[in-house]
């Protein structure tokens, strides 16, 4: 209850807010409440159409995964009653998913709508992060010295900018989920022990407020861009790559900084008092 506390009312606040932009979408009413009700509840990811997993504001579709692994997750700790009915599970997914991909066109749409947000393809990712805390829960005891952690902090992110450089050399198949998995789990765990110099200067007082807004970060950046370009597009104002960077950036913390300490925490308290979570 307490996450779903945390998530729902930002959402819904933001896509009261996206409704205002997508004014255009107003002048069909049955077709904007076809949209509108499976965004409010959560639901617009199990729907396979971009037109409606991306609709109003798109980066919401991943809160939908989210639900459904928050829902499931008291019965699968039953299930997985050890860390190798977890690997054995992972195993099994990643090799029907792996084969699924063989047969896949190199199409964005079809790949975003079958690989990238379906929510049962990203119930792997949430299997893997069980996984990764059982790791976690058997390694955090053992004897980290600073050095030999920061040289795993600085292996695991190697790694990841290795992937990362080497993607094009992939099909945007692969790299819309199994790709990424050893990198970024790699990096989870490593630096979820914060042994090393890398893990603590993350955990200065700056980086750690960002971390606490960035969740608003993540559902205004895409309304802050749609209206950046909208003004850009009526005023005719030109602005280079850099300077707008910035202004969108600068934008997006100051509205994530504003709602998160006059909207969420004042919602979130509320809303766990009324839960009793």
């Amino acid at each position: 209850m307490g996450r779903i506390a945390r998530i729902y009312p930002l959402h819904v606040f933001t896509l009261l807010v996206a409704i205002f932009l997508h004014r255009e979408m107003w002048q069909n009413g049955v077709s904007w409440l076809g949209h509108f009700i499976p965004n409010l509840f959560l639901l617009q990811a199990f729907i396979p159409k971009s037109g409606y997993y991306y609709s109003f504001n798109s980066p919401s579709w991943s809160l939908c995964c989210e639900m459904l692994f928050y829902g499931l997750f008291p019965f699968l700790v039953k299930w997985f009653r050890s860390a190798w009915w977890l690997v054995g599970t992972i195993a099994m997914f990643a090799l029907a998913i792996v084969f699924g991909m063989g047969f896949t066109p190199d199409d964005q749409t079809v790949v975003n709508t079958i690989w990238y947000v379906n929510p049962l393809v990203r119930l792997v990712d949430f299997f893997l992060g069980m996984l990764l805390y059982e790791v976690y829960g058997k390694w955090k005891h053992v004897g980290w010295g600073k050095l030999k952690a920061t040289v795993c902090e600085c292996l695991a992110v190697g790694l990841f900018l290795l992937f990362y450089l080497l993607s094009d050399s992939f099909s945007i198949v692969y790299r819309a989920s199994v790709y990424y998995w050893l990198p970024v789990s790699a990096v989870i765990l490593v630096f979820s022990f914060q042994r090393g110099y890398l893990s603590g200067w993350l955990s200065g007082r700056v980086l750690v407020y960002l971390g606490e807004i960035s969740f608003g970060v993540y559902l205004f950046h895409y309304l802050v861009l749609r209206s950046f370009f909208r003004i850009m597009a009526k005023t005719g104002w030109e602005l280079n790559a850099a300077a707008s960077f910035a202004l969108v950036l600068a934008v997006t913390l100051l509205l994530s900084a504003l709602s998160f300490r006059y909207f969420e925490k004042p919602v979130n308290r509320r809303l766990k008092r009324l839960l009793g979570a």
